[in-house]
């Protein structure tokens, strides 16, 4: 899930606790896109202005499955949730907000570290 506009709130397990607030640009649940999933908790809408976009595992495998990118997909999956289970110890402990751009951007450069001597700019 995608929050393109507004702001929600994420509880953890179903807790009564206040949550955790998810703001415009952030993401939730990927690791459905990379394993097999339960969501963990609740999300909610504390402002009627907010809008979600959510992207299908389903249609996302089907689609990937017949790209020429398989393999580097795959490859992103065994890191992410290699990843997840090194930082949260049992998946129950895990909540459908980890990861983020951090965890993208460091397993992007796992799989594609810096070549030496290269320049990044044009």
């Amino acid at each position: 899930y995608f929050l393109t506009c507004g702001e929600m709130r994420y509880t953890f397990m179903y807790g009564a606790e206040e949550g955790t607030p998810v703001h415009q640009g952030d993401w939730l649940c990927e690791l459905v896109l990379w394993a097999q999933w339960q969501h963990r908790g609740q999300l909610s809408v504390p402002s009627l202005a907010s809008h979600v976009l959510r992207l299908s595992a389903e249609r996302f495998l089907k689609v990937i499955e017949t790209s020429l990118l398989w393999y580097v997909m795959r490859r992103y999956a065994r890191l992410y949730v290699r990843r997840v289970v090194c930082e949260n110890g049992h998946p129950s402990e895990m909540s459908d907000l980890w990861g983020g751009r951090e965890v993208v951007e460091s397993l992007t450069l796992q799989l594609f570290p810096p070549q030496r001597g290269s320049s990044t700019q044009c």
